[in-house]
Formats: structure tokens, sequence, C-alpha cells
């Protein structure tokens, strides 16, 4: 619409047919289709074109400016009234999430006191620490009777046995070792893939994890050891906590626009239907 606007107002600038006298309400420079464009909305739309410019802009550049605001309205009018704003996806995302910069740009930054940022850091005190290091123990299993194996070595390490003797007993040799310090989950994700590793940071120490598929084979994994995430002072990351704190301030008020909004609006549905099957749904 903006790129459009502007080759039109300017073939309608050089043919002379750009209307130059509206009787409007004070501080409202013209009416498209009984829509008003405000003085000071005239005035931002300015500004940001001279950002552009070496050079103030003359008379005849600033009627061309307001000419272009109402093609512009034009336009967006006729993308109403045809639906285009409702039909095209990427279009109405772009409105959606321009609409919603705007409201969490319309609330102050939030200003805590030094007590409150101190309490909201406690509170999240796991976000802000660096992430826990595990310590894992793994099992290969490849060729004749991999996942009889594998069972087999769960079921002995569940009973308690040595996880050294089982692996000599019932495992093959291992293609490429884990690491036998502690390291961090996304280190471990290159020797065992996403699932395992998942799965190990919400497990105890001792508890065992699999068997997984891994490269032609199975794995089974145990988590050896934990050592907790360190939380730095305060002080030490204060920008990122309050970062933090406004981020999520930014969101309250978001979602407080948007409850006062479905309190005030009409709204009726039914009940979601289920889930379609086919070619459509895929």
């Amino acid at each position: 619409a903006l790129v459009l606007g502007a080759a039109v107002g300017a073939l309608l600038a050089a043919t002379g047919l750009v209307e130059r006298q509206a009787a409007v309400p004070g501080n409202v420079l013209a009416e498209v289709n009984g829509e008003a464009i405000a003085e000071v909305e005239y005035l931002n739309y300015l500004q940001a074109m001279q950002l552009d410019r070496r050079r103030p802009l003359d008379a005849e550049q600033r009627l061309q400016v307001l000419d272009r605001m109402i093609e512009e309205r034009l336009l967006l009018q006729r993308a109403e009234q045809s639906g285009l704003l409702r039909s095209d996806t990427a279009l109405r995302k772009a409105i959606v999430d321009a609409m919603v910069q705007s409201i969490v740009a319309s609330a102050p930054p939030a200003q805590p006191g030094e007590t409150e940022l101190l309490h909201f850091y406690r509170e999240n005190i796991a976000y802000f620490s660096s992430p826990p290091l595990l310590q894992v123990q793994r099992m290969e299993f490849r060729g004749e009777g991999a996942a009889r194996r594998a069972r087999d070595a769960r079921a002995a390490l569940i009973d308690g046995e040595s996880f050294d003797e089982v692996e000599a007993a019932l495992a093959d040799k291992p293609v490429v070792a884990v690491p036998g310090a502690p390291i961090p989950a996304n280190r471990l994700v290159q020797y065992l893939g996403p699932t395992p590793v998942g799965q190990l940071t919400e497990l105890e120490v001792g508890a065992i994890s699999g068997p997984h598929a891994r490269e032609g084979g199975l794995q089974l994994v145990r988590l050896a050891g934990r050592v907790e995430g360190v939380a730095p002072p305060l002080q030490q990351v204060r920008a990122q906590v309050l970062r933090e704190y406004r981020r999520r301030a930014s969101e309250a008020h978001l979602r407080e626009y948007l409850d006062d909004l479905r309190a005030a609006a009409d709204i009726r549905h039914q009940a979601v239907p289920e889930a379609a099957s086919g070619p459509a749904a895929r």
C-alpha cells in the first residue's frame, strides 16, 4: 500500500489532479469516507519521511505527503471492504504483530526498586543460574539379540548390579565414548541425542533411561551424577534481571489489555471440532 500510494500520489501531483482544499474540523487535515486523518498523524508521518532527506520538504512535497496518506487510507479501506485484511494470512499476522507491539510500547517501562528486583531475582533464581551439569554412563547394544540384551541389562541395573559388570557381560564396545566428567546437557545431546537427554534432566541420580535407538543399535543410559547450576550475585547479572523483569511486565500489560478487550466484546463460539484426517489435515 505504501509503494502503490507513493506511485499514485506522484502521478496525480504531476497531472494536477490532487485535491488541494477541504472543509474539515479543526485538528483534522482530511477526511476519507468519513475517516479522519488527524494533524498529529500527518506530522508524525512527515517527520518519518524527513529522516530520509537532507533538505526540508517544500510546500508542494508536504502536500504530496498528505495526498499519499489519503491514498493509503483509500487502499486500506478498500482492502477491508474486499475482505483482504481477513483472508490474507500473512497480512493479518503482520497487522496483529504490529498491534501487539503498539500495545506493549504503550506501557511505561517498569522501574522496580532494588527490594522488588531482588525479590524477583530470588523468585526466579533457577532462570538466571547456569545450567546443571550431567554425568552419565552409557551402554551400547548392536547386532543379534540387541533388544533382548538391552532389556536384560536394564533389569540387572535396576536390581542393583554393578554398571561395569553388566556392561562387560551384555553390552558391545562403544563406538564413541561419552565423557566421564559432568558436562552441560546441550553438549550431552551430541553423544546421546535429544530424547535421552530430555529424560535425564527430569530423573534422579541413579535412574536408568532407555533403551533408546541410536545409530543402528540401542543405548541404555544411567544418570551417574548431577552438578546443580550456580546462581551469580544479583549485581553481576542486574542488567539481565532488569530486562527479564520488564519483559514479563510487558507480557502482563498485554495480557491485561487483551482481557479487557475480551470482557468488552460479544464473543460466542461452539466447541472446537475434532482434528481433521486425510490430505487436508496434512
